[in-house]
């Protein structure tokens, strides 16, 4: 989980600094830089990792899918890309929300008792950066 949360907010700051907006970096290639990351425990299929970043302008209106559905399943909604924007002229800057879930397979019967928390013994595991965009 620590080497999710520190590709996330590894991550986040390309967002936060404007150079995912400036640079032109697609939903693949900031996907790609977070699997750079965590690549050396954590696999990134499709799968098993998904990448949540939506961008709002105020706190009020944060509105969040939750990440796994009715069946205890990681969600299929969390595939959203809006790294927001950034007021440089003095304005106020989006805030955004970077959340990043990885289904962690469990294989000790023990373990997996303990700390599977969805259904075919998986660990959820959950990592996520809150932040205002600096002006750019």
């Amino acid at each position: 989980n620590l080497t999710l949360e520190n590709a996330v907010m590894d991550t986040s700051r390309l967002i936060r600094t404007g150079q995912v907006q400036n640079g032109g970096i697609s939903q693949t290639d900031f996907r790609n830089r977070l699997c750079e990351e965590v690549n050396i425990l954590l696999s990134c299929d499709a799968d098993k990792l998904q990448l949540d970043v939506r961008s709002f302008s105020s706190f009020n209106d944060a509105a969040l899918p939750p990440p796994l559905d009715d069946d205890g399943n990681l969600s299929t909604d969390l595939d959203h890309y809006d790294t927001g924007g950034s007021s440089a002229d003095g304005g106020t800057s989006d805030i955004v929300l970077v959340r990043a879930f990885y289904e962690w397979q469990l294989y000790t019967p023990i373990v997996a008792a303990y700390f599977a928390n969805m259904p075919g013994n998986i660990r959820l595991l959950s990592a996520s950066a809150a932040f205002r965009n600096e002006p750019y």
